[in-house]
């Protein structure tokens, strides 16, 4: 099966001679210090990974080389995008180091190039988002993660539309971590709290980090138990969605 590999809009078409993955787990031996006001996570961080991408294209003229040329580095040149490998899986990836030769036609319509990619996040994730909402049970319910490792998710909780909720406290007891919201969500309106970017948001989209105290935690691989106390009207759902993480891309 011939390699399928896109960064962003930009596909690699043609010859894709090599892609090399540096599996490297390994985790840093850096000392983090905890200071009052900023957030840092009690899991280990992992070494960053690597990614080359190699191969050659060939175009019916130069003019046509140099565009190509052109719409690749306009690309990879964006910053953090999305590297995919073949099918549903996705690494946030940046170029690193690039490198291009012309390839011995006579007629500079031959390319050959090598890109090195980044991965300071060193995971695969599942384009399709996993998304599970719960209307009922908040004084303990189980939630499977079913992807590889852990992952911070985004929970949004939404007031019923007959009453509000006030005094939020949400745990996930198989890491014993939680936090809690201070205020209150009028009905109808959601809680948003972002686990993997640090956000309280409340209502629909404004930052409400005054009335946010506790952990953005992570839910583990498998099963976690989750529990849910508030004051008022029960909300009328909890959403948790995430893009679970993988080790490996996808190469079915």
């Amino acid at each position: 099966m011939a390699f399928a590999v896109s960064f962003d809009t930009y596909t690699f078409t043609d010859d894709i001679e090599d892609f090399d993955l540096d599996d490297d787990t390994d985790i840093p031996t850096e000392k983090v210090p905890r200071r009052h006001g900023v957030y840092v996570n009690e899991e280990p961080t992992r070494a960053p990974k690597s990614v080359i991408v190699q191969g050659s294209f060939v175009k019916s003229s130069a003019a046509n080389a140099v565009a190509e040329l052109d719409t690749l580095l306009r690309t990879l040149n964006q910053g953090q995008k999305q590297l995919k490998f073949n099918s549903g899986r996705y690494a946030n990836a940046y170029k690193h180091r690039f490198s291009y030769r012309w390839l011995k036609t006579g007629d500079f319509s031959a390319v050959s190039y090598r890109v090195e990619f980044l991965l300071a996040d060193p995971f695969w994730y599942d384009v399709t988002a996993t998304s599970t909402t719960i209307t009922s049970g908040y004084a303990s319910w189980t939630h499977n993660n079913g992807g590889d490792e852990l992952v911070y998710p985004v929970i949004q909780i939404t007031a019923a539309g007959g009453g509000a909720f006030s005094a939020a406290t949400l745990t996930n007891a198989s890491i014993s971590k939680s936090w809690t919201y201070a205020g209150s969500v009028s009905a109808g309106n959601v809680l948003e709290i972002d686990h993997a970017n640090f956000t309280c948001e409340n209502p629909n989209g404004t930052a409400d980090m005054a009335n946010f105290s506790g952990t953005f935690f992570w839910l583990v691989r498998g099963n976690n138990t989750l529990t849910l106390v508030y004051t008022g009207t029960a909300p009328a759902s909890v959403n948790i969605a995430y893009n679970a993480r993988r080790n490996l891309p996808d190469v079915s």
